[in-house]
Parts: C-alpha cells; structure tokens; sequence
C-alpha cells in the first residue's frame, strides 16, 4: 500500500481508512471531510491484483478485507 496521508498533525493515527484504488471519488471525499482530524489517515490501496500467499499464515482475515474492500470501496481499521 502507498501512503496517501489526509492528517496534518504530528501524532499517529488510531483509524486507517484504506480506499480501493478504483475509487477515487471515495478517497477524495473522505479526504475532503475528514483531513483535519488527526487520529485518521487515509490512504489508497496500492496491491497488486495478483498476490503469493503468505508463507505459513491464515489468509481469512486478510481475504475478508479485500472482500469488503472490493464489496464497500473502502475499509476502516482501528489501530492498537
């Protein structure tokens, strides 16, 4: 994924909006509506369409984002 931050501050992010690269207009609105709050980054999903399988891990709840993703336009994910 290429980082395309919407936040301006100096602190880390708590919420990662991650936007389907097909969708720019979400990734422009969110942009629009929610740069200037700083526990928020916005970045567009750079995969490949094409990826390896994770050497030895369970791929359920890496499947469920890109489905969601793919179904949504977007995903949100709240950071530890």
């Amino acid at each position: 994924m290429m980082a395309v931050t919407a936040d301006s501050g100096g602190s880390e992010p708590r919420i990662l909006i991650v936007v389907a690269r097909e969708r720019r207009d979400l990734y422009e609105y969110f942009e629009h509506h929610l740069a200037d709050i700083d526990d928020i980054k916005i970045v567009l999903d750079r995969r490949s369409a094409r990826r390896d399988p994770p050497a030895g891990g369970d791929r359920r709840g890496r499947e469920d984002m890109t489905d969601e993703l793919q179904q949504r336009g977007f995903i949100i994910i709240h950071l530890l």
